[in-house]
C-alpha cells in the first residue's frame, strides 16, 4: 500500500481521538485541550498554537528532557535550552505546520504528553 493512501486513513483514525480527547488515566486532565497554555499537573507548554519555531515548557516539577514527535510518531529535531530546573526553551530546527506531541520527562522519570499546533 502506498504512503499516499495510508496517511488519509491514519487521519481518519486520529482525528476523532483528538476531537474527543485522550487521557492517560481518569484522574488526569484532558491531554488534548485547545488553550493558549495547556496545563497538566503544573505543566505549561506555550504559546499554543506556536507561531514561530520556538516554544517554552515549564512545570512545578524538575524537568529532565523534552522530546518532540509529529502526529505520525516521527521524532523531530529540536534544540533545548535549560532556562532553569523548571523551565526549558525549545527551538524546532525545521518549522513545519501541523500537530506535534511534546513528551516531557521529569527528573523522577515520570512522563506526560502535550499536544501543540504549529502554524
Amino acid at each position: 500500500m502506498k504512503i499516499s493512501r495510508i496517511i488519509p486513513v491514519l487521519l481518519l483514525i486520529i482525528t476523532p481521538l483528538i476531537s474527543f480527547g485522550l487521557t492517560q488515566n481518569p484522574d488526569q486532565k484532558n491531554l488534548f485541550q485547545e488553550n493558549e497554555s495547556v496545563e497538566t499537573a503544573g505543566l505549561k507548554v506555550y504559546p499554543n498554537p506556536v507561531k514561530e519555531n520556538k516554544f517554552t515548557v515549564s512545570a512545578e516539577k524538575v524537568l529532565k528532557e523534552i522530546e518532540l514527535h509529529n502526529i505520525l510518531g516521527q521524532k523531530t529535531k529540536i534544540e533545548v535550552t535549560k532556562l532553569s530546573l523548571f523551565k526549558f526553551s525549545v527551538l524546532m530546527n525545521e518549522k513545519k505546520k501541523g500537530i506535534y506531541l511534546v513528551t516531557v520527562i521529569f527528573d523522577d522519570d515520570s512522563k506526560t504528553v502535550q499536544r501543540i499546533i504549529v502554524n
